[in-house]
């Protein structure tokens, strides 16, 4: 009996001894101490102060700025070469005129560019400036003030009796080449009559007539 609790006894001492190594093993690990890695420098005296670095950032040393005013910190020169201004502008093509001194024959408009004429006053006698910048006799009806020819003629800007029939007294004609009212143009205008420079007569030949007539040339008859 004795032996056998002396066994029994010794089992109890090896097995709280495993019981100790493993807490301390176990206590090691939660504190992350693993002893130095093979071929790792035992010198590092950093590696002394993990568990105490705080992260914060050493200021020491540091300009205003808050960086090491020794330190490259990568950012460009300011010193940055901008190269030259471009000082010619382009303006255009230059006026042709500032002023009317600058037009010998003629003015200067509003728009710098030089013209016969830009009112009436521009021009000369009884003369009107037309919208194309010429002086012209009429450039509307409001400018043919003689009751002869009271209508402007705004093809060629002068004042002439009519444009069109409209412009003629009732049973006239305005003759296109000549602008002035007329009896006739052609014998449609005549009633059975013939038209001889712009009048209706009642001939112009003998062949006019009836037999045995001849036709009086000087009075048309």
């Amino acid at each position: 009996m004795g032996r056998q609790r002396q066994r029994q006894m010794g089992r109890w001492v090896v097995w709280l001894a495993v019981l100790s190594l493993t807490a301390v093993v176990a206590a090691g690990c939660a504190q992350g101490d693993f002893g130095t890695v093979p071929g790792e420098d035992d010198d590092d005296s950093n590696r002394g102060q993990r568990g105490t670095d705080t992260g914060l950032v050493d200021t020491d040393g540091m300009d205003a700025g808050g960086l090491d005013a020794g330190e490259d910190t990568g950012s460009p020169d300011a010193e940055v070469d901008a190269g030259e201004p471009d000082t010619e502008i382009d303006t255009g093509p230059a006026p042709e005129c500032v002023s009317n001194e600058d037009c010998p024959e003629g003015v200067c408009d509003d728009d710098n560019v030089c013209r016969n004429c830009v009112t009436a006053s521009d021009c000369d006698g009884s003369l009107v400036c037309s919208g194309d910048f010429q002086c012209v006799e009429c450039d509307g009806d409001g400018d043919c003030m003689q009751s002869a020819r009271p209508v402007c003629d705004e093809t060629d800007n002068r004042c002439v009796e009519c444009v069109d029939d409209p412009d003629c007294e009732e049973g006239e004609r305005c003759d296109p080449d000549s602008r002035e009212c007329v009896d006739c143009i052609d014998d449609g205008d005549c009633d059975g009559r013939i038209c001889a420079e712009a009048e209706c007569v009642d001939c112009t030949t003998d062949d006019h007539c009836g037999a045995d007539q001849v036709c009086n040339t000087e009075t048309n008859q």
